[in-house]
């Protein structure tokens, strides 16, 4: 009977994650639908590479904290929820200095002439933006401390309602004011509004679970020790995951880069829907395993991973067969490139199982591992974009992007195998899934065409 109330606890919670990010990415979607009408599209390559760029900050400032406290032992010491919360509120107004002192910069840098005209760098708006989206971290780091322990007990309800009640109002006043006031400012009220309403909820939410300001040494020093490596590892980690992104601005206009950003809009909603319950479910269910029964790690691993695959392999090769057909009818004529785009894109979904096991080594305490997989994926990602540029333009580059993730994999399978978790058989068995699914999104796409184009 306890067996079967985990297990259906488990489920439950990937349930409720999975409706909090899919009714998240709904507003999401239908708002930029709206937008996509109302704003012209270099308005969102300008912002995409703000938040970029905050994104950015704070993943090179990652502490962990939040992994920290759910793998902890010691999460209701006092001591140590002061010193997590204390560490939170310091980072936010250091990311939120460093996204201010970056944006003076990079206004002088243009005033100078040293950024290339008819870049998305090169944008006017985009210094202030950059300054005032900075705002959203000092907010965020504010938080209540209930919020790590509603991920750590798997409450997940509490968090999919702050969530969705924080963006559903912030994207609604947004839109509000987009059909009366059409520049690219209006494009900063959703995410300062966002994180304003978070902040209240948070406190809202907390139950009886406090915080002051205070750092304890025996918790700070536990903290640190754990956190030096996702430090190390979300610095490179941020340079994997965005210096594309970052670069493209350099190879691109502010209105190609628009375009992209819906493509990567449209294959990222899948992605961050997968991966949001790995970390949100897989995380602190393998975190428990680790600790309780170790030995049945490597099989609970792979059970989720089955899960995982499945759904990430299909939605994957569906649109990598039927993405052209989604940006015809959701887009207009404006952001037909975006279909091959979002068709190539699609195929960063096959990755993301590997996150997984990822988390299963951090569960382990293998913090230096998160470390050493983007070690390799940095260096390919900063060497490889300008050389798939050169040689294969546009397209080379987005293939790249695509499958970047292809590089972390030696690094990942030797330290699965070095720490018992690897079995070669179980990490392709769902690969006639990928390859079906694209078969079935390209006869839809064919279809579609004959009938309607």
């Amino acid at each position: 009977m306890i067996t079967y109330f985990k297990k259906n606890r488990l489920k439950l919670a990937a349930l409720i994650v999975a409706l909090d990010v899919v009714l998240g990415q709904v507003i999401r979607l239908g708002s930029n639908l709206i937008l996509t009408r109302l704003l012209a599209p270099d308005m969102f390559g300008v912002m995409m590479i703000a938040f970029i760029f905050l994104a950015g900050i704070s993943m090179l400032s990652d502490l962990g904290l939040k992994d920290k406290f759910i793998q902890s032992k010691n999460s209701y010491n006092e001591g140590f929820i002061n010193t997590c919360w204390s560490m939170q509120v310091v980072r936010g107004g250091i990311i939120s200095l460093i996204t201010i002192v970056l944006a003076i910069i990079l206004y002088y840098l243009n005033v100078m002439g040293f950024v290339k005209e008819d870049t998305a760098y090169s944008a006017p708006e985009l210094p202030v933006i950059l300054a005032l989206i900075s705002l959203t971290s000092l907010l965020n780091g504010f938080n209540s401390i209930a919020m790590y322990d509603h991920s750590r007990n798997l409450r997940l309800i509490v968090l999919a309602k702050i969530h969705l009640i924080s963006q559903l109002v912030s994207t609604g006043m947004m839109l509000i004011v987009a059909l009366y006031y059409r520049e690219i400012w209006v494009l900063l009220i959703a995410p300062l509004l966002d994180a304003g309403i978070k902040l209240f909820l948070s406190y809202y939410y907390s139950g009886n679970m406090k915080a002051k300001f205070e750092f304890e040494k025996k918790s700070l020093k536990e903290i640190v020790s754990f956190s030096k490596w996702i430090f190390i590892g979300s610095s490179l980690g941020y340079l994997a995951l965005n210096a594309d992104r970052i670069l493209l601005g350099i190879f691109l206009t502010a209105e190609e880069l628009g375009v992209f950003s819906i493509a990567f809009m449209l294959a990222m909603a899948g992605k961050e829907l997968f991966s949001k319950i790995v970390k949100s479910v897989a995380y602190p269910k393998l975190s428990q395993i680790a600790r309780d029964k170790p030995s049945e790690l490597k099989c609970v691993m792979y059970s989720l991973r089955m899960k995982i695959d499945i759904l990430t392999y299909s939605t994957a090769g569906f649109l990598a067969g039927f993405g052209s057909i989604i940006i015809l009818v959701l887009y207009d004529e404006r952001y037909t490139d975006a279909g091959w785009m979002l068709e190539i894109m699609s195929l960063a979904l096959v990755f993301v199982g590997l996150n997984v096991s990822q988390q299963a080594l951090l569960a382990m305490s293998k913090a230096f591992s998160f470390a050493l997989i983007h070690v390799l994926g940095t260096i390919y990602v900063i060497v490889g974009i300008p050389l798939a540029f050169h040689f294969y333009g546009i397209q080379g580059v987005i293939l790249f992007i695509a499958t970047k993730s292809i590089a972390t994999m030696p690094i990942l399978f030797y330290l699965q195998h070095k720490y018992g978790l690897l079995n070669l058989k179980r990490e392709i068995i769902a690969f006639p899934v990928l390859i079906a699914f694209y078969y079935i999104g390209l006869y839809g796409k064919n279809l579609i065409s004959d009938i309607w184009l």
